[in-house]
């Protein structure tokens, strides 16, 4: 009775365990060798019979005894349990037993070891924040890597106000020659620095520079982090160089440390940075390479991110079927995550490119009306221009120009871009760069050609001009393509056919050797035209061929637009109007004499292919398009 009754606190139990817990010399063994033969409600958990639990309703039943005879007791039996998993490195064990037991400073102990493998793998997030939640505030406050724990859960949140508070009361905790958490302070401090709405480059290199002093060198975590840092700070500063060779080198080495969240952050950096040279190509090549690296390991939210990235690489090359899965996915892992205003805005700007790309003007719309009244009034003045930008494209595809200038021509630069704009630009990337130099001298030359208003084309070329100097002072190859394409079509909307075509073939010789086509097509039949132009001129006109064949064959119609980048199959057509007539899964199944999971399988193809997330968009979507007639 008392072997049962001491040894019901444990969620799974051996030997060497029991012996602990009852202070007992080696006679648990027989004990569960005599119970597992009386069949007393213990079960095996191991062929080799190491490991037993108790049935649980037996567990809850001796639990209920414990607390009624002995009280207090358990919370020592507790304790001796906690004690003996610490011993045998079983940590979580370990935690949740001093905690239940009241051994608070055990405990903290304990978490501040297994904390660093928050940099490994989310899944051990919840249990953490758990951990904290339950012990003492005065606990985890006076314990610098404690406190930087809490932090690093909220800034994966997103919650960064909360966070540089508690990376601060760490900073309040650290003791006299504490390097290492003196290091990670400093690291932490690095990260917030360039990631809160008001970055600060300059300190944060100067904090990252004290991290990577302070910290020993086998601590690849926040050697990591200070790496990031270092790079995120380059990047702000327009050294694209730099930024790129950081985080490459912590990409790298938080692979070969397993630390699958720093390498996938550094890796995906990596790709933006690649992106916006102008190296689509190597971009490409450096995100497949982590991705398929990621395919081993479940952190949804990291790969969601690259998966974005990879979708618009592909939307540059035009392969809109590769794009899809890719940007549906990227888009529905902050959203799981908990809906990160920037991140979900981010993960929504391809899918709004694919629905544009392929001309469904309505469900672009549909995206940004979802995610606008995420970011409308946040923090970040950045985050707000991107879905302006984008609503900005989606405009100009339904053909109202006019609605669009009067924001183009409020945001259009009439001079170089000042110093204290170009972090903000510089660390949202691409999207960041096309929604501030670029979207706005599309609309003004748009509106320009449309009305023949020549102060609309006056203030796109000024416009072009700053861009096209940013372009040159940080070698950023992706804008410099954009704007020969605008300054081509600029020339074309002012009359000057030979000073257009010679832009274009310029466009055309740098978007070769990356496989550029997207920003071409986006331009439409002022486009098309003028390609035609430099088709006809035959060898003279000095353009790769075989890349001006690819465009030239773009712009042929297709012969049949549904809104949809991949056909649905008939069965998934079945599948659809059994849906749209309010069947469930089964009902389905039943009509369709196939298995429930069978079903499940065509509406994630279906989900997919219309790019919604649910049954009723699904619906919705196929209803607009004509599926349903």
């Amino acid at each position: 009775r008392r072997f049962l009754l001491a040894t019901g606190v444990l969620d799974r139990l051996c030997a060497p365990l029991c012996d602990a817990v009852l202070a007992a010399d080696g006679t648990s063994q027989e004990v569960l060798e005599e119970l597992e033969r009386a069949n007393l409600f213990l079960v095996p958990l191991d062929d080799d019979r190491v490991w037993f639990r108790y049935h649980h309703l037996f567990a809850d039943a001796l639990r209920a005894r414990l607390a009624r005879e002995a009280g207090p007791a358990a919370a020592e039996l507790h304790r001796l349990a906690g004690a003996w998993f610490g011993r045998a490195g079983l940590l979580p064990e370990a935690i949740g037993h001093a905690l239940a037991g009241g051994a608070a400073e055990d405990a903290a102990g304990w978490i501040e070891a297994l904390a660093p493998t928050m940099f490994a793998t989310m899944s051990i997030h919840q249990a953490l924040a758990g951990w904290l939640a339950a012990l003492p505030e005065p606990v985890v406050r006076a314990r610098a890597l404690l406190c930087l724990a809490q932090a690093w859960l909220l800034i994966h949140r997103v919650e960064l106000e909360p966070a540089a508070a508690w990376t601060e009361a760490a900073a309040s905790a650290l003791s006299d020659g504490d390097h290492p958490a003196r290091g990670a302070v400093a690291a932490t401090r690095a990260y917030l620095a360039t990631v809160v709405p008001d970055t600060a480059p300059d300190r944060a290199l100067a904090w990252a520079e004290q991290a990577l002093a302070d910290l020993a060198p086998d601590d690849v975590a926040y050697r990591g982090i200070a790496g990031i840092s270092l790079g995120q700070a380059a990047l702000a500063a327009g050294r694209l160089d730099r930024a790129e060779r950081a985080f490459a080198q912590v990409a790298a080495a938080d692979r070969a440390a397993g630390l699958v969240q720093g390498s996938l952050t550094a890796a995906t950096q990596q790709v933006n940075v690649q992106r916006l040279r102008g190296a689509r190509r190597q971009a490409l090549a450096t995100g497949r390479e982590a991705l398929a690296w990621a395919a081993e390991h479940a952190v949804p939210s990291i790969v969601g991110r690259l998966r974005t990235v990879l979708a618009d690489l592909l939307l540059d090359e035009n392969d809109l079927a590769a794009a899809l899965p890719l940007a549906t996915a990227g888009l529905a892992a902050p959203r799981e995550f908990g809906n990160a205003p920037p991140l979900v805005l981010l993960a929504s700007l391809p899918v709004v490119r694919l629905r544009l790309a392929h001309g469904d003007v309505a469900a672009a719309e549909a995206v940004l009306a979802e995610v606008g009244s995420l970011v409308e009034h946040g923090p970040y003045a950045m985050v707000a221009r991107l879905l302006e930008a984008a609503r900005v494209r989606v405009r100009l595809a339904r053909g109202d120009g006019a609605a669009a200038v009067a924001w183009a021509a409020a945001v259009a630069w009439t001079g170089p871009v000042e110093p204290a704009a170009r972090p903000d630009l510089f660390r949202f990337g691409a999207a960041a760069v096309e929604a501030a130099a670029v979207t706005p001298a599309r609309v003004l030359v748009v509106q320009g050609r449309v009305t023949g208003d020549a102060t609309l084309l006056r203030q796109a070329h000024r416009h072009l001009e700053a861009a096209w100097r940013l372009a040159e002072e940080h070698e950023l190859g992706w804008l410099r393509l954009r704007v020969s394409i605008l300054l081509a079509m600029l020339a074309d909307a002012r009359g000057d056919r030979r000073a257009a075509l010679g832009s274009l073939a310029t466009a055309l010789a740098q978007a070769e050797p990356e496989g550029v086509v997207r920003p071409f097509l986006d331009e439409g039949e002022p486009m098309a035209a003028l390609l035609a132009d430099l088709r006809a001129a035959g060898p003279d006109a000095a353009v790769p061929p075989a890349h001006l064949e690819t465009l030239t064959a773009a712009f042929a119609p297709e012969p049949r637009r549904t809104g949809l980048i991949e056909p649905l199959t008939e069965r998934e057509l079945a599948v659809l109007r059994l849906l749209a007539a309010g069947n469930s899964n089964a009902g389905i199944a039943a009509e369709l004499f196939v298995e429930q999971s069978t079903v499940k399988t065509h509406l994630i193809h279906l989900y997919t292919k219309l790019g919604v997330h649910s049954r009723t968009q699904a619906v919705a979507r196929a209803r607009a398009l004509g599926l349903l007639d």
